[in-house]
C-alpha cells in the first residue's frame, strides 16, 4: 500500500500472488481463509472431546452474530438487542470452559487471549446498541501526589430500551484510595445517574507523562435481562509534581576568555497545589563558577500560581573549554524538584504533557570573532542564529523590511539573510539590488541555505540554482578545496576537529550550478554519492563578497558544536581580514 492521501471516486489496489500454500486456483485475498468464529479454535491441541465441545460452542456464537448482522435494522437497532445478549453470555460460557479445559498452558494462554477480544468485540457492540455512555468529571486536572479531590461518575442510557440496573464505579492506580459507589435500579430510556467519589492520590503516585494513560476510569457495570455490560470512560486528570520547575533556554554559550562572562538563565516555578508554598531555585554550577543574583526564593500563594526568576551566573576566566549541563532544583518542603512539563493540547488529538528535566547547557568554545565588527541579520523566524551570535559577542541588528528597502545597509560589515528567510520575508527578493550594491560597494553577504524555489540565484550579483543535493551523514569528509582561503584561517583556523560533532546532516538544497565567478571552497558527500561540490560558494563582487552556504549553521549553533562557531565567525569577519 501506497502513503498517498485518498481521493474521491472508485479507487484500486492491484496484488499480484508471487506464492500460495493452498494450491489451488484462488480468486480472491480471502480465499481458503476461515473467517467464522469457529477459527479461534485453530491451533488449539486438546483432546477429541474437548475439541469437539470447543468447536460446537464456537459454531453456535458464530450463528447467533450472522443472524445479528442478518437481522440488523438501522432504524431499529434494539430488534437484535436480545441476541446481541445472548451472544456476549455465550462467550462468557465459552471463556468459562476454556478456563477449566485440559489444555497445555501456551494453548490455553492464546485460547483465553482470542475469546477476550471476541467479549470485548462483544461488550462494545451492547454498548453502541443500546447508547450508554460514561461521562467522568474530576474536580481538578492537574492532581498532585497525596491531593484529596472529587470525581463525579454519570451514566447515561440513551437508548430505546430500559436498563435494570446500572453500578458506578471507579477505577485507579494501586495505593490510592476511593471512597464512594452507588447502584441504581431501573434507569428508564434517555435518563441518567450519577455518583461522586472522593479520591486520594499515593503519596508516591507517578507522574502521568506523554506516554501514559491517564489514571482514573470510570465505569459502569449496567445490566439488562439478567446480563451485564461494562462501559467505561478516563478522566481528563493527570498527576503532575507539586512544584514544576523549567528553564530557558536550554542552551547557552561562552568564548574562552581571559576575563570572566556574565551568563543569564529564566527559571519558572509553578505551585500545583492548592496550598501557598515556598522555596528557593538552586543551582548546581560546575566548580569554580558562581551564582551572581542573591536572591533566588519565591512565594506561590495559589494554584497555578507561577513566577520567573532571572538568574545570573559567573564563568570564570580561563574557564575549561567544554559543555557543562547544569541541573536546576528546587526545595520545597523537604522535596527536591527537577522538572517541569509542556502541556500539548489540539482539538484532535488527547491532550498530553509532556515532561523535560530542568536543566540546561553551557558551552565554553574557543572562538575568536573580529574586533568591532558590525552585523546586520534578516531573520525569517526559522533559526535563533542572532542569540548565539550576540553570546559570541557579535554586535548584531536585526534588520526589518524598512531597514532593507531605505536604511543605510554601509554601516553593517556583513549582512546575513537567515536561514529560509525569503519564505517569510518577500522584502529580500524585492530589495536584492540594494544587497547587492552593498556588497559592490565593499559589504560581505552572507546567504544560508533555501529549499529550491524559495530563494533564487538570480537575485545574486552572479547566477547559480538551488538543487536537493544533500549531504546528511553527520561525519562525511568535509575536503578543502581552497586551504588557504581566508574563511579556514582568521581569526580561527580551521582543522579537521571543526568538523566533528556535527548534529543531523552536513547540509542540503546545494547549488549544483553556478556562473563561473563563483568558487566553491569545500567539497563533501554521502558515502557512494559525488555531487557538486556546492555546500559554500563564495564570489568577490566589485570590493565585497557574497556567500551562498547551504551548510546547517543553525543547528550547529543550537546545539553548541565547536566547530559550527569558528567557521562561522570566520565567515563573518572576513571584511575584517588584514
Amino acid at each position: 500500500m501506497s502513503g498517498s492521501l485518498g481521493s474521491l471516486g472508485d479507487a484500486f489496489s492491484r496484488y499480484v500472488l508471487l506464492r500460495s500454500t493452498v494450491g489451488t486456483e484462488e480468486t480472491s485475498l480471502l480465499d481458503n481463509i476461515d473467517t467464522s468464529l469457529k477459527a479461534i479454535s485453530n491451533g488449539i491441541e486438546g483432546g477429541p472431546a474437548l475439541i469437539s465441545d470447543l468447536d460446537g460452542m464456537l459454531l453456535e456464537l458464530n450463528g447467533i452474530a450472522n443472524a445479528i448482522v442478518a437481522g440488523f435494522d438501522a432504524m431499529n437497532p434494539l430488534s437484535v438487542g436480545e441476541e446481541l445478549l445472548e451472544g456476549l453470555g455465550l462467550v462468557r460460557e465459552i471463556i468459562a470452559f476454556a478456563q477449566e479445559a485440559d489444555l497445555t498452558r501456551n494453548d490455553k494462554a492464546l485460547l483465553l487471549e482470542r475469546l477476550a477480544m471476541k467479549e470485548e468485540d462483544f461488550v462494545a457492540a451492547c454498548n453502541e446498541l443500546f447508547s450508554t455512555r460514561v461521562v467522568v468529571e474530576a474536580e481538578d486536572l492537574a492532581i498532585v501526589p497525596g491531593q484529596t479531590f472529587e470525581v463525579t461518575v454519570s451514566f447515561w442510557n440513551l437508548g430505546g430500551q430500559n436498563v435494570d440496573s446500572v453500578k458506578l464505579g471507579l477505577d485507579v492506580p494501586k495505593g490510592w484510595t476511593v471512597v464512594g459507589g452507588e447502584v441504581f435500579e431501573d434507569v428508564a430510556f434517555n435518563q441518567s445517574c450519577e455518583a461522586v467519589f472522593t479520591v486520594t492520590v499515593a503519596e508516591d503516585a507517578p507522574y502521568t507523562d506523554a506516554f501514559d494513560e491517564n489514571p482514573i476510569t470510570g465505569f459502569a457495570e449496567w445490566e439488562v435481562s439478567g446480563t451485564s455490560v461494562l462501559a467505561e470512560a478516563v478522566a481528563d486528570a493527570r498527576v503532575v509534581p507539586q512544584v514544576s520547575i523549567s528553564t530557558e533556554p536550554e542552551r547557552l554559550m561562552a568564548p574562552a576568555s581571559s576575563s570572566s562572562i556574565v551568563r543569564s538563565i529564566a527559571v519558572k516555578v509553578q505551585n500545583n497545589t492548592a496550598n501557598e508554598i515556598s522555596g528557593e531555585v538552586v543551582l548546581d554550577l560546575p566548580a569554580g563558577w558562581e551564582l551572581v543574583t542573591e536572591e533566588t526564593s519565591f512565594v506561590l500563594g495559589r494554584e497555578n500560581e507561577s513566577t520567573t526568576l532571572e538568574i545570573d551566573f559567573m564563568i570564570p576566566a580561563n574557564a575549561p573549554l567544554g559543555q557543562s549541563e547544569i541541573v536546576v532544583e528546587t526545595i520545597v518542603d523537604g522535596k527536591v524538584f527537577n522538572q517541569g512539563y509542556q502541556i500539548i493540547a489540539y482539538p484532535h488529538i488527547e491532550t498530553k504533557y509532556l515532561y523535560k528535566p530542568s536543566v540546561f547547557n553551557v558551552a565554553v568554545i574557543d572562538v575568536k570573532v573580529a574586533a568591532d565588527l558590525k552585523v546586520g541579520y534578516v531573520d525569517g523566524g526559522l533559526d535563533i542564529n542572532t542569540v548565539y551570535l550576540r553570546q559570541m559577542g557579535v554586535d548584531v541588528t536585526e534588520l526589518s523590511p524598512a531597514d532593507l528597502a531605505a536604511g543605510d545597509l554601509s554601516q553593517y560589515d556583513t549582512i546575513v539573510i537567515g536561514t529560509r528567510a525569503a519564505t517569510a520575508r518577500p522584502d529580500i527578493e524585492a530589495n536584492s539590488a540594494r544587497l547587492n550594491e552593498y556588497v559592490f560597494s565593499g559589504g560581505n553577504l552572507i546567504v544560508q541555505y533555501h529549499k529550491t524555489g524559495e530563494y533564487s540565484g538570480s537575485w545574486a550579483p552572479y547566477d547559480f540554482t538551488i538543487s536537493r543535493n544533500r549531504v546528511t551523514v553527520e561525519e562525511a569528509e568535509m575536503k578543502i578545496l581552497v586551504p588557504d582561503h581566508p574563511i579556514f584561517n582568521w581569526p580561527n583556523v580551521i582543522g579537521d576537529s571543526d568538523w566533528e560533532g556535527w548534529k543531523q546532516e552536513r547540509g542540503l538544497y546545494f547549488p549544483n550550478k553556478w556562473a563561473p565567478e563563483f568558487t566553491p571552497l569545500i567539497d563533501t558527500d554521502d558515502p557512494g554519492e559525488d555531487i557538486e561540490p556546492g555546500s559554500l560558494l563564495i564570489a568577490n563582487y566589485g570590493e565585497g563578497t557574497y556567500i551562498y552556504t547551504a551548510l546547517v549553521w543553525y543547528r550547529q549553533l543550537d546545539y553548541l558544536v565547536p566547530g559550527g562557531y569558528r567557521v562561522f565567525s570566520n565567515m563573518l569577519s572576513l571584511p575584517k581580514v588584514k
